[in-house]
């Protein structure tokens, strides 16, 4: 584990300032999950992830059918709920929004099936 994070101790320094920058909306492990795998396992440039998120904390000018505002609903449903979902199941759906994301995809729907695989982050 050492070795990965001096190997990419940058890109996880700018992931933890995403997470912190999205703590009053979700749990930031879960920005700094995805965001780290979107740019190390995935080659997303930063800019483009740094958009996502930016996007995601803020709210402001998304439509119907962006995975990000999707997304971002769900979890603002999530915290008001009494059943909250666990932090794996939200970072499934945020694997989901960003993967519709990052294909230029609409995203009306977002749930996990109890039992479905963690998806693999495009």
């Amino acid at each position: 584990m050492i070795s990965e994070y001096d190997k990419n101790s940058v890109i996880y320094q700018h992931c933890a300032k995403i997470a912190n920058n999205c703590k009053k909306v979700i749990q930031p492990s879960i920005p700094a999950t995805v965001s780290a795998l979107a740019i190390i396992d995935a080659n997303h440039k930063i800019d483009f992830v740094d958009h996502f998120w930016d996007s995601f904390q803020k709210g402001a000018g998304l439509i119907d059918g962006d995975p990000i505002l999707t997304f971002r609903n769900r979890v603002i449903e999530n915290a008001r709920s009494n059943a909250k979902l666990g932090a794996t199941m939200l970072v499934m759906m945020a694997i989901k929004s960003w993967n519709a994301y990052a294909l230029s995809k609409p995203l009306k729907l977002l749930r996990v099936i109890d039992g479905e695989p963690v998806p693999e982050i495009k």
